[in-house]
């Protein structure tokens, strides 16, 4: 039983790890205004049975971050666009906050 547990904490770090991977991908790309939406809509699929408000609290550090060294206002879209929760909206709140943002010019 000992060795099913550890298989099972081992795939859930790989998990999570993946997922912030693909959700600091996703937070990156959002910041350049040369990103198109088939860029990111690939992206966003495989983060699709994911929790939205974990994926919205990684892409507010990340705008924050880069707010916080700097005027950067595409930084302070993006904390605008994923400022309030995603509880009723789940995943299709990230969608759309992401296509909101690369929406501005």
């Amino acid at each position: 039983m000992y060795q099913l547990d550890d298989w099972k904490k081992q795939l859930k770090a790989i998990e999570k790890s993946s997922t912030t991977t693909a959700t600091i991908e996703i937070a990156r790309k959002l910041m350049n205004p040369k990103t198109k939406w088939r860029e990111i809509a690939p992206i966003l699929k495989e983060l699709e049975n994911e929790d939205a408000e974990n994926i919205r609290w990684m892409i507010l550090g990340y705008g924050k971050s880069v707010l916080l060294k700097g005027n950067n206002a595409r930084a302070f879209r993006m904390i605008e666009a994923f400022r309030d929760n995603f509880y009723d909206s789940k995943f299709a709140g990230v969608v759309s906050a992401c296509y909101e943002i690369l929406q501005e010019k």
